[in-house]
């Protein structure tokens, strides 16, 4: 038997038997769903609707550690409540002790610590 996380609640279902839940959730809420990915750029999946996720319901590896997860936050009001204090360069936020790093020359790498320094955030001329 698997130790019980505080909160976490295990089951089996198809995606016919999460839809009433998703859909009433989703019809008092309006949330984005993004996929829990690592990715070199900013291309990443998000959904209105976790019922629009290809596969929804259906294993793909066989195995639930290595399935597809989503996060899933309020659509509007989550990122203002985040970012705010944050400065805006460019088309990123960064954030205040980032900023005051950024500023004394750290770098902010906006593909990967591994691409050239030319890809980084910068300063508008």
């Amino acid at each position: 038997m698997s130790p019980r996380v505080r909160g976490q609640h295990l089951f089996f279902a198809t995606r016919e038997d999460l839809r009433p839940g998703l859909e009433m959730i989703e019809s008092q809420w309006e949330l984005e769903y993004q996929l829990h990915e690592m990715r070199d750029d900013r291309n990443f999946v998000v959904l209105a609707s976790l019922l629009d996720a290809p596969g929804f319901g259906l294993s793909k590896t066989g195995q639930c550690m290595s399935d597809e997860g989503y996060l899933v936050y309020p659509r509007a009001a989550f990122a203002k409540t985040v970012v705010r204090g944050f400065h805006k360069v460019h088309s990123y936020w960064v954030g205040p002790e980032a900023y005051r790093e950024f500023r004394a020359g750290k770098r902010l790498a906006t593909i990967g610590v591994k691409s050239p320094p030319e890809y980084d955030l910068a300063e508008a001329r």
